[in-house]
């Protein structure tokens, strides 16, 4: 059971990783945006 567990966060993984190799300066930047979402929800 410990792998369907696992499956959704290993998809994600591999999707990601894919979007990352595919488009690196398009994952720079909704890296960066994400990161100023999360700073502004958390003040």
């Amino acid at each position: 059971m410990s792998d369907f567990t696992r499956l959704p966060d290993l998809a994600a993984r591999a999707l990601g990783g894919g979007v990352v190799a595919a488009k690196p300066r398009v994952s720079m930047v909704s890296v960066i945006a994400l990161r100023r979402y999360f700073v502004t929800k958390t003040k």
